[in-house]
């Protein structure tokens, strides 16, 4: 035999219930509602599944070329002001220095400040000097960013990979280099390893 509680019989308790499950009835919709947003945000698509090798590749490279090449002097500009810049201040990637691009001014000439240490230049994360020198992959927008003259020719053509801290070389950050390791914002620093590796900044 169950002995009802008069509290739990009463039109507070009742509505109280019944508020419950709606609330979790909407919760659960919410939730089922957003996962499925995300997988199907995320859902993998072959491209060219039955293609290998040589057939794939030709199939890529006639599906996805864009119409439209820009040269590298076009390339560069539109990447430095239209893309890289927020408010006319472009930044290195490597090292966060930043200057400003003046209104009017060509964009790549402006930053490149007659080719000082502390200017800007275009940096190929995959390096230009492995096949690059030519049209479409040298002015290949996915593969250039704005970088400090110095750090980019210290990289040069080396590998990004882990720099042990007690073998890093060369720490880079803003318009600083230096030997020593850095007494605080380390992750701030990009790294010039002493086994030809170059570790590009952690934020």
């Amino acid at each position: 035999m169950i002995l009802a509680n008069k509290e739990q019989d009463s039109p507070a308790h009742t509505q109280s219930c019944i508020r419950l499950l709606v609330r979790g009835r909407a919760f659960l919709f919410i939730l089922l509602f957003v996962s499925a947003s995300l997988s199907a945000q995320y859902k993998y698509e072959a491209v060219f599944p039955n293609l290998r090798e040589q057939d794939l590749y030709e199939a890529v490279r006639l599906g996805y070329t864009p119409d439209t090449l820009l040269d590298y002097g076009v390339a560069r500009d539109t990447l430095f002001l239209r893309i890289d810049a927020v408010d006319r201040f472009l930044s290195c990637i490597y090292t966060g220095m930043t200057l400003y691009i003046p209104e009017g001014q060509d964009p790549t000439q402006a930053v490149f400040l007659n080719g000082i240490a502390d200017g800007i230049n275009t940096e190929h994360v995959y390096p230009q000097g492995f096949g690059l020198n030519d049209q479409p992959a040298q002015g290949d927008m996915h593969n250039l960013f704005p970088a400090r003259i110095k750090t980019n020719s210290d990289r040069a053509n080396r590998p990004f990979g882990e720099s042990p801290d007690p073998s890093t070389e060369r720490w880079y950050l803003d318009k600083m280099e230096m030997a020593n390791k850095p007494a605080t914002m380390i992750d701030a620093y990009s790294e010039l390893g002493s086994a030809g590796q170059f570790e590009p900044r952690e934020r």
